[in-house]
């Protein structure tokens, strides 16, 4: 059997490379202490795996005195398959200004800032989008006493104030770099879908395409057992690629962005290599992927289709229809569909998804484990918001994203035949204001939503009420002449104007020559 240092150098050769070029930097694994120099930017110290080193004040272990509102910086870079283990050993610094530290912390994604008046350590990831979500503001060791990287790019910034100590101002802090890999091993159990389950880094807020390596290995610890991986959600980038290795075999499966994958091992033990890409293929990032695992005591042929599964972009709207094939026996499908937003600084719309036809509910009891999923956001640890199966049935059909939510995740597994459907219908919407729809949303509906004119009779119900089907309309708010059939107050959200009165929408529904 192969050790995990001769894998690696058998995976990535590439590797050797950059041993090479960083070996002036080590002795013995130990590259000593890192000084962070006051009004010094940004030197980068290059590490290998098995290297560990400190990172300390100027001075250290002397006292730093330092005129207001100073910095250094230090970058930390290690092999693209690597990260930093970060311990906070020594933080001596005065109390922050209490003014100062309520302000920070009212800030939400604070991305590479010093708190004015304040001596702390700043430790966050380098790229994006790891920079905006992994960071950190350390001001003794009583706090959180480590920091684990996510990438092999970390900077550390010491900020300090004109405060003095009587003890001394004086920081350290160690480091290690480690291997990125996650390991998970089991015994086969009874009557769970699933044994456990790991992701992308950064799910689902999205990865760096950055050129790097993630490891995760799992061992079913029954050597005669098997293994089955089932992708709940995948979202990877066109030259991102995940390479699968069995217990023992050189030869990979690899597998690219368009194919959402279902395995079964051939082995008690599989290995899969994450290589993010280098090549940002678009201007949306790429969430990543979630993979839960079973441990199987016996091999399984598993025959489920997942071509059903696709990601909707929901600049204006569209629909989803599904159908068993099989007209006499059922099939077995796993379709995942992700409605996802468009990014629009000019507006900020909702989507608004309609179930409008589920023929399955009856049939489903002879299938208990059929089951439909609606999540409020883009992947499956998104909150749920309705489920239907053969026991369990949310009267709901119409649902609308938050503001802050990317889309809807909606997941349909089991066995279906021909007459087993479902159908839905989404559209990117805004509310009705007193000045009527505005740009890009100008086609009313009657429950005063405003979506695209584009959507007006294609033979879809995109408003949730049909009225976007209904004998053409013509509106016109700025006339003093109209036919009011309702006023109505927005029943959900009510909307309060600089008055604090709330605001009646006058809706017309404009009358075709067939109503005359």
């Amino acid at each position: 059997m192969l050790s995990s240092t001769r894998k690696l150098e058998f995976f990535f050769p590439f590797l050797l490379v950059l041993v090479k070029s960083i070996a002036s930097y080590r002795h013995n694994g130990q590259l000593g202490l890192i000084e962070c120099r006051q009004n010094l930017k940004g030197p980068l110290w290059r590490a290998m795996v098995g290297d560990s080193g400190a990172v300390v004040s100027t001075g250290y272990p002397n006292s730093y005195s330092s005129h207001p509102d100073t910095m250094c910086e230090v970058l930390l870079r290690t092999c693209n398959s690597c990260r930093f283990l970060i311990e906070l050993k020594k933080l001596h610094f005065p109390s922050c200004n209490g003014t100062s530290l309520g302000n920070f912390t009212a800030q939400t994604n604070v991305e590479n800032q010093c708190i004015n008046g304040c001596d702390h350590l700043y430790i966050s990831e380098v790229d994006h989008p790891y920079s905006l979500y992994s960071h950190q503001n350390y001001f003794d060791v009583n706090e959180t006493s480590t920091y684990i990287s996510i990438s092999s790019h970390i900077r550390i910034v010491h900020c300090m104030s004109q405060t003095n100590l009587a003890a001394g101002k004086m920081f350290k802090i160690n480091y290690k770099v480690v291997v990125k890999k996650e390991e998970f091993s089991g015994y086969p159990q009874k009557g769970t879908l699933s044994d456990g389950f790991f992701h992308s880094p950064n799910f689902p807020r999205g990865y760096a395409i950055n050129g790097e390596i993630f490891i995760y290995s799992i061992r079913n610890l029954d050597p005669n057992g098997f293994i089955k991986l089932v992708f709940d959600d995948w979202d990877i980038a066109q030259d991102t690629t995940v390479q699968v290795y069995e217990n023992n075999q050189n030869t990979p499966l690899t597998i690219k962005h368009f194919q959402r994958p279902i395995i079964v091992s051939n082995s008690n033990s599989l290995q899969l290599i994450f290589y993010t890409g280098a090549k940002p293929s678009s201007d949306s990032e790429n969430i990543g992927f979630k993979a839960s695992f079973k441990y199987l005591s016996e091999k399984i042929q598993d025959n489920t289709k997942l071509d059903c599964s696709a990601t909707f972009p929901a600049s204006v709207g569209g629909a989803i229809s599904f159908y068993g094939l099989s007209p006499i026996d059922s099939a077995s499908y796993d379709c995942v569909w992700v409605i996802r937003k468009i990014p629009n600084k000019e507006y900020n719309y909702e989507i608004h998804l309609h179930l409008k036809e589920l023929t399955m509910k009856d049939g489903w009891r002879l299938e208990p484990r059929n089951s439909l999923e609606i999540h409020n956001g883009i992947s499956s640890i998104d909150p749920v918001i309705a489920r239907y199966t053969s026991a369990e049935y949310t009267p709901s059909f119409t649902w609308n994203t938050s503001l802050q939510s990317e889309g809807f995740y909606i997941r349909l597994r089991g066995n279906f035949n021909h007459f087993d459907r479902v159908e839905f219908s989404y559209a990117s919407a805004v509310m009705m204001t007193k000045d009527g729809c505005r740009e890009n949303f100008k086609l009313p509906c009657f429950n005063l939503l405003c979506i695209a004119e584009s959507l007006q009779c294609d033979g879809v119900d995109h408003c949730g009420d049909n009225s976007d089907e209904r004998p053409a309309r013509e509106c016109n708010f700025e006339s003093e002449e109209l036919h009011i059939l309702d006023t109505t107050p927005l029943s959900t959200g009510q909307k309060f104007f600089e008055d604090k009165t709330v605001l009646y929408f006058l809706l017309c529904f404009c009358i075709s020559k067939e109503f005359v």
